[in-house]
């Protein structure tokens, strides 16, 4: 595996702080669009956000205006949030502990849910310092990992067992390396991203 470079960690991390902003609480990160596509303007989120506290099941959400793109994004956001009272709990908590943000991981890994936790992580380094639980496996990272002697190409959504697989190889690599899970897995998708299909 050829390391991403630092620089093109440094970006990652700067394009994250500048789209995400910077916050204490997982549900502040629940409420927001993908990356490239979606309303970014503080008031959907504000929006997204308010209703994500209170609970509201997806099929009662009023129109928010979201792009069609990102409607399984908040169905699943929205439905975990209004469906489990442990996931919520988390989610709406000033600072989680790592344990608290590690058993939100595996209640419902996908990357809907386990994004937003990286973004929390990357700016709570003493949180990512300490975290051994599932991260994002979205489809950067998918290439990386089909590509990669770590497991066979992945179609469709990954199972839990391909979550549990990505953890172990992430967490093992990321002692010795001396890093972090998060900082191995923006690795695997910068790396990913110059994966061609």
């Amino acid at each position: 595996m050829r390391r991403s470079s630092v620089l093109e960690l440094v970006h990652l991390y700067i394009s994250f702080e500048t789209l995400y902003g910077r916050y204490d609480r997982l549900l502040d990160y629940l409420a927001q669009p993908r990356i490239t596509i979606g309303n970014r303007t503080p008031e959907f989120i504000s929006k997204c956000k308010n209703l994500l506290e209170q609970r509201i099941p997806f099929d009662q959400l009023p129109d928010l205006g979201y792009v069609p793109q990102d409607s399984t994004l908040f169905k699943k956001r929205f439905d975990l949030m209004s469906t489990n009272n442990r996931a919520y709990a988390i989610a709406v908590k000033i600072l989680p502990t790592v344990p608290e943000l590690e058993e939100y991981s595996a209640i419902d890994p996908g990357w809907s849910t386990l994004f937003p936790l990286k973004i929390f992580l990357m700016f709570h380094e003493e949180h990512a310092q300490a975290y051994r639980g599932f991260l994002p496996f979205g489809s950067e990272v998918k290439k990386f990992y089909g590509e990669s002697s770590m497991g066979a190409e992945i179609k469709g959504s990954p199972t839990f067992k391909d979550h549990v697989r990505l953890q172990e190889v992430t967490n093992s690599m990321a002692k010795l390396l001396g890093c972090t899970s998060v900082m191995l897995n923006n690795e695997m998708h910068l790396e990913g991203t110059k994966i061609t299909n």
